[in-house]
């Protein structure tokens, strides 16, 4: 008896790590970007600046997989809320870590620029995957919030996926 006890304890261990270990590494699809951006940009058109709390904590509904939604002040040129760091809410886009030759503020200034087309975009820079201190290659899809001065951004990290390639699933 106790040696089945053993075996399903184990077993049981086994396939709970087994079953993080998976989840660790499911990866954001650009659809799902597309979609969480689309829906995030929805929800702040009509929460306002009150809706931002909701993009302030990991446990957001706009964090999964291996990415996450952050909010952008394009007037203000400041950070307006970000579930991975969220002391940097409030602060000004030259003030955030630079991660390449891009500086913090280009990068803030490229999102708001892709994300004030008339169906938002893709940029393409380096960043550090959420919990790495190492760079990769990060590919953005950013779109304005209706009647506000912010700009919602998603992105997926991804080697090989051109930006001409991302732009088609706008708006599929």
């Amino acid at each position: 008896m106790l040696k089945l006890v053993l075996r399903i304890t184990l077993i049981l261990i086994f396939t709970a790590g087994l079953s993080g270990a998976l989840q660790a590494q499911e990866r954001a699809t650009p659809q799902e970007v597309v979609q969480k951006v689309k829906d995030a940009a929805k929800y702040l058109s009509k929460a306002g600046e009150a809706g931002l709390k909701k993009f302030q904590s990991k446990a957001s509904e706009y964090v999964w997989k291996d990415t996450y939604v952050v909010v952008n002040n394009c007037e203000t040129e400041q950070i307006a809320a970000h579930p991975i760091m969220p002391k940097l809410a409030g602060s000004s886009f030259a003030d955030a870590p630079t991660f390449s030759k891009l500086t913090s503020k280009q990068l803030g200034e490229l999102l708001c620029e892709t994300g004030k087309r008339p169906q938002g975009g893709w940029a393409e820079y380096l960043f550090p995957k959420p919990d790495e201190k190492e760079v990769s290659r990060k590919l953005s899809y950013s779109k304005a919030v209706g009647n506000t001065p912010y700009v919602v951004t998603g992105g997926i990290y991804d080697d090989k996926v051109t930006i001409e390639e991302l732009e088609k699933i706008i708006n599929e």
